[in-house]
């Protein structure tokens, strides 16, 4: 699996009708990325449309942390849920380091990590809204995709959180 067979991944399952954060989440448990079963993705269901259509955080943004922290989070402040031994938060290395690049990013490409300001120009249930989304939602996974495979590099960037 690459960057791109996730990003194509995710994109499809948006346009099997699931949810924007559901169908990052989906694309990272279908391909075996993360090891959960599939009723996992229900947690991101709420997520979708920016927290339940209020137009805040994008719901494909959402997903990307989800599945982030399902791959790379923690189960206690002691252990890791990948077992490597990085659970300090804040320090270098540190997990909301490497989580902090998915927002960034994602506002470096797009001027907003909100769902009402990325999608203002369209009608919500047109064609080219939805075809916008499934762009967003396959940038987010290909953003996960990259912090996961590359993660002590991003929990050891040089910024203040």
């Amino acid at each position: 699996m690459d960057r791109e067979q996730i990003g194509q991944m995710a994109r499809s399952k948006f346009k099997e009708k699931n949810n924007c954060a559901e169908s990052v989440v989906k694309a990272f448990i279908e391909t075996g990325l993360i090891d959960f079963p599939e009723q996992v993705s229900a947690a991101a269901t709420g997520f979708g449309g920016g927290i339940g259509k209020s137009g805040h955080n994008c719901g494909a943004l959402t997903g990307a942390v989800i599945a982030l922290g399902l791959k790379k989070g923690r189960i206690s402040p002691n252990e890791s849920i990948a077992k490597d031994g990085l659970t300090d938060l804040s320090g270098k290395p540190g997990v909301y380091r490497a989580v902090n690049y998915l927002p960034t990013q994602f506002q470096n490409l797009y001027g907003t990590v909100d769902c009402s300001e990325l999608v203002k120009h369209f009608e919500f249930d047109s064609k080219e809204r939805k075809e916008y989304c499934a762009k967003l939602v396959q940038e987010a996974a290909e953003i996960a995709y990259d912090v996961i495979e590359n993660f002590e590099h991003f929990a050891c960037r040089e910024y203040d959180v």
